[in-house]
């Protein structure tokens, strides 16, 4: 891999990697809330803050598509987590709330980060064998962490919004500059991450929008963190 295109690929996996040692950090507080501070911290921290400052090499034409990806994506994320505050809610009721069973589709939570790790990555099969595993053993640890919490019932936590931003980022980041920058079977190290950054961006915008009453639901951190962290493996397996 060129020095050009090594440098994007870390630009990227060191920004999904401070997220994810965020979202581990303040899980959500309960079943039915994601973390108001992990989205506090997504826009203050400085790790994140020097993700997105300009390269310090100068890029050749052929690496620049996969930067500004990034630089879009990166914005558009930021933006996502920075425009829509914590919402306070207090519930004055709690019979009528359908409270989720993270339990229960934590499968389904593993296999958002493992698929892109046995799809995508370049790795051999027992280096992707052991990513899967850890991937798995952290994403578990943190889904019964949560169930074990129970719910919150008042308070500021984050706001559904933030789902429709990262929707929205994801979309936007495949349409306007992925497919248009890397076509179809084209083949180089530059497509091979724009392929897995591509497939990130289509499990994310795939995550629900609705349903978030009245804060962002656990279950979308918890994907969110997911999908990241298989993102993560996949392109650490890609030297």
């Amino acid at each position: 891999m060129t020095p050009d295109v090594l440098y994007v690929k870390q630009r990227l996996q060191n920004y999904l990697s401070r997220i994810v040692e965020l979202s581990k950090a303040d899980a959500p507080p309960g079943k039915n809330a994601a973390s108001g501070h992990f989205r506090e911290h997504v826009i203050s921290d400085p790790a994140i803050a020097r993700c997105g400052m300009e390269p310090t090499m100068t890029l050749p034409e052929e690496t620049q598509p996969l930067y500004n990806a990034f630089t879009f994506f990166y914005s558009m994320v930021q933006r996502a987590f920075r425009d829509n505050p914590n919402y306070y809610a207090h519930w004055s009721t709690h019979s009528s709330v359908l409270l989720p069973n993270l339990l229960a589709i934590g499968t389904e939570i593993v296999t958002l980060a493992i698929d892109i790790i046995q799809l995508l990555s370049a790795g051999n099969d027992d280096d992707k064998g052991k990513a899967r595993e850890s991937v798995a053993r952290s994403i578990e640890a943190t889904v019964h962490k949560i169930e074990a919490s129970g719910s919150v019932w008042e308070g500021h936590h984050a706001s559904g919004w933030i789902s429709v931003g990262v929707r929205d980022a994801a979309n936007a980041t495949i349409r306007d500059y992925l497919d248009p920058g890397f076509a179809a079977g084209r083949a180089s190290d530059a497509a091979t991450i724009a392929n897995i950054f591509r497939r990130m961006c289509t499990d994310l915008a795939n995550l629900p929008t609705k349903g978030h009453e009245p804060w962002l639901r656990a279950e979308w951190q918890v994907k969110f963190q997911a999908i990241l962290q298989g993102t993560i493996a996949a392109l650490d397996s890609y030297k």
